[in-house]
């Protein structure tokens, strides 16, 4: 009778726990959830201190310990064993079980495992996962809880959970590549527009890993860019607990993950990176304080060169790793975000070509108006600080900078005698005079990229409540870029010293301008303007100077130099 009642309760307990996962078979097909819950069952029903799922990779020529329970689990995840190899590395093959009473005697046991997670393996049960006659891994148990060893009747049990584990596997593996089919496609359609919607390398490269960090579910991304001159890669971008950190961090070419994808440009997937000897996470781990367990890098390819890396760390759930899907994903994503980094940097280069000819057309409004000096640079770095604190899209601040910095070219064509004059204008040559804007706005109209820029110049001495001109503009009708520069502008007309006076005080400067909002000026700019201490309008009048000096000293020196030759 004794051997009936321990028949029936075993059996129930293997009935209950194949209804049980039944039940979740229902209930999801995700093989994060449904296998470690499988796992957990056959440890806990056989009596094993612990256990491990070993699947196939893709390619089919290696296994990966994918899910582990027990003692040193964590430091099991990840690692790796050669078809064939170990135990699981057998029975994969041969697709047969193994009941080991003493493992450290057997000669298909992979004893580095043990030297590595600093543990004996004494007894070991494993047997096949099987799906449609075909192997997808192997489950493995470790030492038998009560010393003693796993006999037939566990064997039997197991192959009926790993049975039901293959299955499992098997439609998930299944439905997975469908799970992951359409998240690939969503993250490419949420990464499209971003690759048109800005030519800011950061503020792109920033959008682009926060759509990674989604879809990926990785805890830390960052975009390492190659740096020819310095030859190594250098972080551009990154989130995580650690980003500011990790930003502008560099690496040599071929050291380390990030340098070796980055100059062999091919994509690495590391399952355990504290135990990679090309890893320099310990190193980096050690600056940062983060830890590092597996990571993902590839190759940022572009015409057959490699601009850099993107690298992925860690995911949330820290029993999960990444895998040839990601990979496959981040590979394609990496395709798209190549091809707009090489268009943001071509834009950026044209952007500095840009800009070294706006600043030898202000050199030479300057040496024109030697009493207004580095007046165009202070209303540009004013302009810009308002706009900043509005939060004007940096996209439109870039055609705000430009039109403050060329808002008086038009002065180009007035005449010295009036622009030098120290007493009041006479009625004609103030109309003289306030043709400015419009002589600037033909000569920047015919200049695709000035486009914007020229209608904000147009509109640069235009008054909110409509009594400016050339046009009579009133509020809204105003660009929000000329409603800025206005009070810019004001402000430093009236604090540096003019011909025709002498600078005002910053408080008398601050008390004109209040007393303006509404009239002249756009009162919610008057808003941003008051927010701002005088410390920091002061600190960039201090700097622009400090900058000129050095530009005119530069300038100098070349002009002298091809004079002695």
């Amino acid at each position: 009778m004794a051997n009936v009642k321990r028949k029936s309760r075993n059996t129930g307990g293997l009935n209950a726990a194949i209804i049980d996962i039944g039940h979740a078979f229902q209930t999801t097909l995700e093989v994060e959830q449904l296998v470690p819950k499988i796992l957990r069952k056959a440890v806990e029903y056989i009596g094993a201190e612990g256990g491990s799922i070993w699947l196939l990779s893709e390619n089919k020529e290696s296994l990966a310990c994918t899910f582990a329970t027990g003692p040193k689990s964590e430091q099991l995840l990840g690692m790796s064993l050669g078809i064939g190899e170990g135990i699981a590395g057998w029975v994969t093959q041969t697709q047969k079980t193994v009941l080991i009473a003493d493992a450290q005697t057997d000669p298909r046991w992979a004893s580095r495992f043990d030297e590595h997670l600093e543990m004996v393996t004494q007894t070991l049960a494993c047997v096949p996962l099987i799906a449609n006659g075909n192997s997808l891994g192997a489950l493995e148990l470790v030492n038998k809880k009560g010393d003693q060893a796993f006999d037939e009747k566990d064997q039997e049990r197991l192959m009926a959970l790993a049975g039901l584990a293959g299955l499992a596997i098997y439609n998930a593996q299944l439905f997975e590549k469908e799970r992951r089919h359409r998240e690939r496609q969503e993250l490419l359609q949420a990464i499209g527009p971003l690759l048109h919607e800005s030519l800011d390398l950061d503020r792109l490269l920033a959008q682009i890993l926060d759509q990674v960090s989604i879809h990926l579910k990785a805890k830390a991304t960052s975009v390492w860019l190659v740096d020819d001159k310095d030859n190594a890669v250098v972080c551009q971008v990154a989130t995580g607990d650690v980003a500011e950190q990790v930003i502008d961090m560099s690496v040599p070419l071929g050291k380390g993950i990030v340098g070796l994808v980055a100059s062999t440009g091919e994509s690495t997937m590391v399952a355990n990176a504290q135990d990679d000897p090309r890893a320099t996470a310990r190193n980096v781990d050690a600056i940062t304080g983060f830890v590092t367990r597996s990571l993902l890098t590839v190759p940022l390819l572009r015409k057959g060169r490699c601009l850099g890396a993107i690298q992925v760390v860690n995911k949330v759930n820290p029993e999960e790793l990444f895998t040839p899907f990601d990979q496959e994903m981040l590979e394609q994503l990496a395709n798209s975000a190549a091809f707009a980094i090489e268009n943001a940097r071509l834009y950026n280069e044209l952007e500095q070509s840009y800009s070294e000819t706006l600043e030898a057309l202000i050199h030479a409004l300057d040496l024109k108006d030697q009493e207004t000096q580095f007046h165009s640079r202070r209303v540009v770095e004013f302009t810009v600080l308002l706009a900043k604190t509005m939060h004007v899209d940096p996209d439109e601040i870039v055609h705000v900078r430009r039109a403050a910095l060329l808002h008086d070219i038009g002065k180009m064509s007035i005449p010295d005698s009036i622009l030098q004059k120290t007493g009041p204008l006479t009625a004609e040559e103030r109309i003289l005079l306030e043709d400015h804007p419009r002589y600037a706005f033909e000569m920047m109209a015919g200049i695709p990229f000035l486009a914007k820029a020229a209608d904000i110049v147009l509109a640069s001495h235009e008054r909110y409540d409509g009594k400016g001109y050339p046009r009579g503009l009133s509020g809204e009708q105003i660009p929000l870029g000329a409603r800025l520069f206005a009070v810019a502008d004001t402000f430093d007309a009236m604090t540096s010293d003019r011909p025709y006076r002498k600078s005002q005080p910053h408080d008398v400067a601050v008390a004109e301008i209040s007393w303006q909002s509404g009239k002249q000026f756009d009162p919610q700019v008057v808003d941003a303007f008051l927010s701002i201490s005088v410390d920091e309008w002061m600190a960039i009048r201090e700097r622009v100077a400090a900058e000129g000096i050095d530009r005119l000293e530069v300038i100098a020196a070349l002009v002298e130099s091809k004079f002695e030759q």
